[in-house]
């Protein structure tokens, strides 16, 4: 993976402290402005990630706090674990599920098993956490061991004058949406739509998310990818630590927190790579899980 690519992966973790309004997006034109990069080669770069259909879409998610988003770790073996994806599919509050092969764990991650299947549910504050597990444990008959990997109490209240905004906004393809279009639609002047929407986006009410097609990640850069869970006490000094970490520091592609959990994209262009990154990473967290040959499914009826 080139350069270029990378950064524009990495301007997808957004917002963010530096750039967190809607005319500083990450567009082409803006990646190429802040990272420095010559306009050309970056519309090229996006041309073979997006044109090409690698990136289907990316999408404004709601906040964890917003969504009452809560993560589930389902381990098992490489023959059983399929039938999680197909039992489960269609379920309201699951929001997504990731299935992959458990390359290395460690501390509160070690388990008995090679593949692992996380399950992102939303709806599910913590007086409805129990519940929902409970619905899920009976669609897969109770074979399966769920783990809880957070169980956070939400009390998020939203200002009403919002509500509507933020209801467009949700799940939507960042590159579809237009403030004048949304300005008309609901009836306010465009500097107010602009204010409320920049308030939202300053206040954490979304982060981007890039729609892998699953279909291409057999195919060029996309086959090295790879995901590493961690768990930290702490993890707003998490960029300073992989800034620190040699070969981490230059393979990380994405990274998002759900409260202490911590999840990170990243890609090697060989398998000496992926043992380095392993070896960094197992000397600065005692928490952690490297799961690799990962595919995604996302609640459609969301998207």
């Amino acid at each position: 993976m080139d350069e270029v690519t990378r950064s524009i992966f990495r301007s997808w973790i957004w917002p963010n402290e530096r750039f967190n309004t809607f005319s500083s997006r990450p567009t082409p034109y803006n990646i190429s402005k802040h990272n420095y990069i010559n306009p050309a080669s970056v519309y090229k770069a996006w041309h073979n990630l997006i044109d090409t259909g690698y990136i289907k879409k990316l999408v404004m998610m709601p906040s964890d706090a917003i969504a009452s988003r809560q993560l589930l770790l389902i381990p098992g073996d490489s023959i059983k674990i399929s039938e999680v994806f197909n039992r489960l599919s269609g379920i309201y509050f699951i929001e997504s599920m990731h299935l992959g092969h458990v390359y290395e764990s460690s501390g509160i991650f070690s388990m008995n098993a090679s593949w692992l299947v996380i399950l992102e549910i939303i709806n599910s504050p913590f007086k409805l956490l129990d519940k929902n597990i409970r619905i899920i444990n009976d669609m897969l008959n109770g074979k399966f061991n769920i783990i809880k990997a957070t169980s956070f109490d939400y009390n998020f209240k939203m200002p009403e004058n919002l509500n509507e905004l933020y209801n467009y906004f949700a799940y939507k393809n960042i590159y579809d949406i237009n403030l004048k279009n949304i300005s008309e639609k609901f009836k306010k002047s465009l500097k107010t739509i602009n204010r409320w929407t920049n308030y939202m986006l300053q206040n954490g009410y979304f982060y981007l998310t890039p729609i892998i097609d699953q279909k291409m990640l057999s195919k060029g850069f996309l086959q090295n990818i790879f995901v590493v869970s961690l768990k930290l006490d702490d993890n707003k000094n998490l960029q300073n630590i992989l800034n620190s970490m040699p070969m981490a520091s230059q393979r990380y592609l994405l990274l998002r927190n759900i409260g202490d959990i911590s999840v990170i994209l990243f890609y090697y262009e060989n398998i000496d790579e992926l043992d380095e990154c392993m070896f960094e990473i197992s000397k600065k967290f005692r928490d952690f899980a490297v799961i690799t040959r990962f595919t995604s499914n996302f609640n459609s009826d969301l998207l």
